[in-house]
Formats: C-alpha cells, structure tokens, sequence
C-alpha cells in the first residue's frame, strides 16, 4: 500500500523524543531552576514539563482556547495535573533506564556509536556548519547531544534485548483463540502447466483429467510431478502450497480451491495460459458449534501469533518492569499556579459515554468529539463498496507513519494480512474508531490522529510518547 507523506503538521514525535536527552527549557512565567521532580537527587526542571505539554496544546490552532483544550483532556480521561504527572514520569524514563543500565553494566557500544556519526556526515556532507544546522534541524544544540542521544538507545536497547517475555500458557490460549479466526481455511499441493496456444487446451485438459483420477487413486505429487515431467512443483515438498490464509494465489486459485473438500482435486486454466491441479490437502476451521479448541489450531498459527503477541506485549512488560523502579525512586514536587496548560476544567464540553457492548465510540457524536479533539480525515479515494457502520466488522490494509514519511507500522509488515476489528468496540485506537466511520470498500482514508486520541504518554514499540500518527488506510472488507 503507498505511503503518503503530508505538510504542515508539527514533527511532535521527533521533538518530544529528543527531549528525553536534551531536555527543553526557556518557558515563560518559570524560574530557571524550579524542579518538577527528582530522580536520585537528579532534577527535572517544570519549564521542561511545560514545555512539552505545551508542545502536545501547540500541535492544533483550536487548542488555543480554553474549552477546546479541556475538552480534549477530557476525551482522554486527564486533567492539567494527571497530564503533568504523565509527562514527568515520561520525562523519568530516560533517567531511570540509564541508572539502571549502570547498574546491571550495560556500556554504550562507542565504537558502533562513533561509526553511525561518521556515516551521518558523510550523507549530509559540507563543512562544520552544515552538519551543525543538521543536527539544530533534528532537535540537538549539537554532536554531544547527539551522541549522548545515541548513546541511550543503545544501552535501551541492550536492555529490552536481555529483559526476555514469554507469554504464559494460559496468555497465549486467550491470544491464540481470539485471534485465529483469520486463520481460518484450506491447505492444498499444486503444480502447473504452461499452455502455449489455444490447440494444447484439450490435449492438456485430458492430462489433468488424468493426473487428478490418479490423485485420488492415492498417488502422491511428488511421484506425479516426476512422472509429468513438464508439471511444475517441489517434490520435495509434495507439491505443497501452504495455508491460503497464509498464501498469495490468483482469484482463480482461491475459487477452485474454496470449492473444494478435505482430499479433492481439481483442475482450472487461469487467464496466464497455465493450467493448475490442486489438491485440499489440510481445512482449519470451527467446530459445528462454533468453538476452536487449541490442541487443533496448527502450529504455524501458534507460532504466528505467539510472535505478534510478543510485538504487542513486550514493550509493555519492559516499561512495566521500570515503571516499577522508577516508583521507588521519583519524587514529584506540588504542581505550581499560573502553569500556560493548566485550564478550569468546568470549561470542558460534554463526551458521550462510549461502551463497548454498543459500539458508540464510533457514534455520531463521539465522531464528532474526537474530531474535535483534534483528529483530521480526508478521503483520497471515495470507496463504492460496503459502508463500515458502527457494530460492523472492518478489514483493512493500512500504513503508518510520521510527520517526515517515516513508516512505523504496515500491514504489509505482517505478511499483507488485514487488520480487522468490530467498529466501535475499542479494540483499536479511538482515532481509528472514529476515523473508519462512514468508508466504503475500495476507499482509502488519511488519518492524523493526534496522542490523545492513539497512544498518549505510554506511546508504544516504536512510537515515542505523544506522537501524533498519520495512517493511510484502504479498506478491504466489511461484515455487517
């Protein structure tokens, strides 16, 4: 799916992450050394704080007003005080990660470090000053920065390597069974003739009429693959496809194969000139009262989820396991008055209940809320296929990305499979539950999402706390 980049939005994602390092100051109405927290007699100094939480206001002009930025705090369950609180532990992270990095003699990798330096002037080539405005563009006062930034990724990095996560047996069931579903269809052997003009079609016709009798006669493919010389395949692996879930084949494939049973074959000629014959070789599905039990998934599944599961949890277990640290070791000071964020929360317009059971998180008026809240849609293709409604089950192809056309997630990172969620029932972030709101199929949406409506000051693997998102998505299918 093609990723499109888009103008005019602050980089927040870059900024707020390099902040973690060189820390902000200058904030108007503070005094220099006022402290908002300390780590270990570390300070964190309240114009850093402001300065962030300012960043996150300045991201949308509509935040300028009071009520609009209660609003958004409320759509996401803050305060001026809770916000902060997020930011400066946020702010903690970077510092906790390095004590304890030192503490478990984790030592940035320099001579690595140093060549990723070098490598970085010589693609921006030029003089000092060229290299120093580089480094002001990205967010560094200069290379110290800029190393010591380097510096920390590495030994986090070191450190979310050696912190191992393993799901739980009973983790990985729940996963595994509410997730299969996707999974769920027909493994089949194949192999293939090239037809060179329309006068082989009935001499090939009766090939494959023969070869699928001896198939369900008990032959094997690799025996007939040796025997049909001019058939193409593995005999290796039997002539096996895979799982169709897990496959890419031409529409003629999957129809011929959908028609089929545990142990059929068949033969078809798709539109290239090639005459295929396949085998069912294997079905996955529920069953007839509508259950899975694990024993029966296969283990490429297990396995493919076990993985995803993994993306999806690891992180959090990491950042858990320093949350944790950071508690005992994090002193946060009173929140001063007259701070440019804070805002009487009473001006805060009214948010509609959104539970999951009826699908309102994607109501008109949620819609309306996070919009107001900062989300921005634009159609790129109008869609002429099914509407996605509320309660309706939605797949999508999707990429996403940062304000500079960096991607940080795709579908087609997991193998091109679609995502697929009940729209409305919170299972995918607010942004894109209400931003798939009233697509067609074959249509494509731009979303940018602001924190407060993805993943807020937790952010995620890969995405720094509050990032501002920008999805391309198309969607693909929709189940009413």
């Amino acid at each position: 799916m093609k990723s499109f980049k888009t103008r005019g939005m602050l980089v927040l994602a870059l900024v707020l992450c390099l902040s973690l390092i060189s820390g902000l100051t200058g904030c108007t109405g503070l005094g220099a050394k006022t402290v908002a927290a300390t780590v270990n007699d570390e300070e964190i100094l309240e114009s850093t704080i402001t300065d962030r939480i300012m960043a996150i206001r300045n991201q949308t002009a509509s935040y300028s007003e009071d009520a609009t930025w209660a609003t958004a705090l409320k759509y996401e369950d803050w305060t001026p005080e809770t916000l902060r609180e997020a930011v400066i532990r946020d702010a903690a992270f970077p510092i906790v990660i390095r004590l304890e990095a030192a503490a478990q003699g984790f030592i940035p990798d320099y001579e690595t470090i140093d060549k990723d330096i070098q490598q970085a002037k010589t693609i921006i080539g030029g003089d000092t000053k060229t290299w120093n405005d580089a480094l002001k563009r990205r967010g560094f006062a200069n290379e110290a920065e800029f190393r010591a930034d380097l510096e920390f990724r590495d030994v986090y990095q070191q450190m979310r390597e050696a912190f191992v996560v393993e799901p739980t047996a009973e983790e990985l069931e729940e996963y595994v069974l509410d997730s299969v579903e996707w999974f769920f269809g027909k493994r089949s052997s194949a192999m293939y003739f090239s037809v060179d003009d329309e006068d082989a079609i009935e001499q090939m016709t009766l090939v494959a009429q023969e070869i699928v009798e001896k198939l369900l006669d008990g032959a094997t493919f690799s025996a007939l693959i040796s025997e049909y010389s001019a058939a193409s395949g593995s005999e290796e692996s039997d002539g096996d496809m895979g799982w169709d879930a897990l496959s890419y084949f031409d529409d003629e494939y999957y129809k011929a194969l959908d028609e089929l049973s545990l142990g059929e074959a068949a033969y078809f000629f798709n539109d290239k000139d090639e005459l295929y014959i396949i085998l069912c070789t294997e079905e996955f599905g529920p069953a007839e009262d509508g259950t899975v039990a694990f024993a029966d998934v296969p283990e490429i599944f297990v396995d493919l989820l076990k993985d995803y599961w993994l993306y999806l949890n690891e992180d959090n277990k990491f950042s858990d396991s320093i949350n944790k640290i950071m508690d005992g070791i994090l002193v946060i000071n009173p929140m001063p008055k007259n701070l440019p964020y804070d805002v009487n929360m009473d001006l805060a317009g009214d948010i509609p209940e959104t539970p999951s059971e009826d699908y309102s998180a994607s109501e008109p008026e949620a819609v309306a809320a996070a919009i107001m809240a900062g989300l921005q849609i634009e159609d790129v293709i109008e869609g002429e296929g099914d509407l996605a409604e509320p309660g309706s089950k939605v797949y999508a192809l999707y990429t996403g990305y940062f304000a500079d056309g960096t991607v940080f997630d795709s579908s087609s990172i997991h193998g091109g499979t679609p995502i697929s969620f009940i729209l409305g029932a919170k299972k995918v972030i607010a942004g894109w539950d209400a931003g798939v709101v009233g697509m067609r199929v074959g249509g494509m949406r731009r979303l940018i999402i602001p924190a407060s409506l993805a993943y807020g000051a937790e952010g995620r693997p890969g995405i720094p706390p509050y990032s501002v998102l920008y999805f391309d998505i198309m969607l693909v299918q929709v189940d009413s």
